[in-house]
């Protein structure tokens, strides 16, 4: 979510408000309400949403970030390879780690994640952020692919001459540049958590929702994120696990669809029946994700209290794909009224799209071109 989004909804709502956004990806909404003076929650299922998202908001001694930098990159010269359990006992989670990586950034990896798991407070998330941005780059970086950043991996090459130690010190050197212009607050608790049962949540305690929902199309970041996440202690099957919580799962719903709800969820949303096969497939798993957030959201909401929400349409086969009438639909349907619906336009240059082509008909380069804010009252 762009930050002036957040600014522009935000700014006028009481300080020590408590604001929720149960999908909080790298934790923009959080980082606002804590500069605005309000209190933040945030939810997600992808640790490394949680991980940027809590080293952003949170209070941390860079000097001390930066001394504990350089001693794990001398301890890292020193030491011998360690084993790494989740890895080293796993078949498929090492098949995927000999996959992605180079031998020489192996080893330079298993240094540094075993010295950092001994470091379990804001001081190893910071590091852990670092270690992170050397792995999950658009181009060159300790793994064997590109674009992972965009959640696009695909390898290019089987050697590489990245020298992991050298990257984690600029890595960690320039996060802390970044947190000391823009420090976090401790305003803010973010956890693990599904937007679609925010247990830890009481009903109609939540003065402002503000969120971004994954788009039916949209980017599936765990495809890349695990590339970084088995180096800090997740095996393959532990993301399928978190992954398959995602809204906008590319999937059939887990259980037998009710009819009747779909029906009144779909309405308006498009020529369903001219859908690509794997959009129609996706869709009702969609439908009733964004059904059952909006019922998570009336829920916790205060009434006469505000939830705005930002998504974009798509396109399949040429056919528009109404996301924002979907979820229009279902919050209506849980009670919430709609105020205003604001169109934003998405600059191609933000899009994590592959690149358009020159053909007029390309259904990629018509994807996403603008989102809605679409704000609601609980009465």
């Amino acid at each position: 979510m762009a930050p002036e989004i957040a600014f522009q909804h935000l700014e006028r709502i009481p300080k020590n408000s408590l604001v929720l956004d149960p999908m909080v990806g790298s934790g923009t909404t959080m980082k606002v309400a804590g500069s605005l003076g309000c209190r933040g929650i945030g939810f997600d299922v992808d640790p490394m949403a949680l991980l940027i998202a809590t080293v952003w908001n949170r209070k941390v001694d860079l000097t001390e970030v930066i001394k504990t930098g350089y001693k794990v990159l001398d301890c890292a010269v020193q030491v011998d390879i360690p084993g790494l359990p989740w890895i080293d006992t796993d078949t498929e989670t090492l098949a995927f780690i000999k996959f992605w990586f180079a031998e020489e950034q192996e080893m330079q990896l298993r240094k540094l994640s075993y010295l950092l798991a001994q470091y379990e407070n804001e001081i190893g998330d910071v590091l852990r952020v670092a270690l992170s941005r050397i792995i999950i780059t658009k181009n060159r970086g300790a793994s064997l692919g590109r674009d992972i950043s965009h959640s696009r991996p695909h390898k290019v090459n089987n050697v590489n001459d990245f020298n992991v130690f050298a990257g984690f010190e600029r890595s960690f050197q320039q996060v802390c540049k970044i947190l000391k212009t823009c420090p976090g607050n401790n305003l803010s608790d973010i956890r693990l958590g599904d937007a679609k049962d925010i247990e830890h949540l009481r009903d109609e305690t939540v003065d402002y929702i503000l969120t971004s929902p994954p788009y039916l199309t949209a980017v599936d970041y765990f495809r890349g994120h695990r590339i970084s996440l088995v180096w800090l202690g997740y095996t393959l099957k532990e993301l399928r696990g978190l992954r398959s919580a995602s809204v906008g799962l590319d999937k059939k719903p887990d259980s037998t669809p009710d009819n009747k709800l779909l029906y009144q969820l779909l309405k308006g949303v498009g020529e369903t029946e001219q859908f690509t096969p794997s959009i129609q497939k996706a869709l009702p798993r969609y439908a009733l994700d964004l059904y059952d957030i909006s019922k998570e959201y009336f829920r916790v909401l205060k009434p006469g209290q505000k939830a705005t929400v930002v998504l974009a349409d798509s396109y399949s086969n040429g056919k528009l794909v109404s996301s924002t009438q979907l979820f229009e639909n279902a919050a209506m349907m849980n009670g919430f009224k709609l105020l205003q619906t604001i169109e934003r336009p998405i600059l191609a240059s933000k899009r994590y799209l592959p690149p358009p082509m020159s053909t007029a008909n390309n259904s990629l380069d018509k994807r996403m071109k603008t989102e809605a804010i679409m704000t609601f009252l609980k009465p």
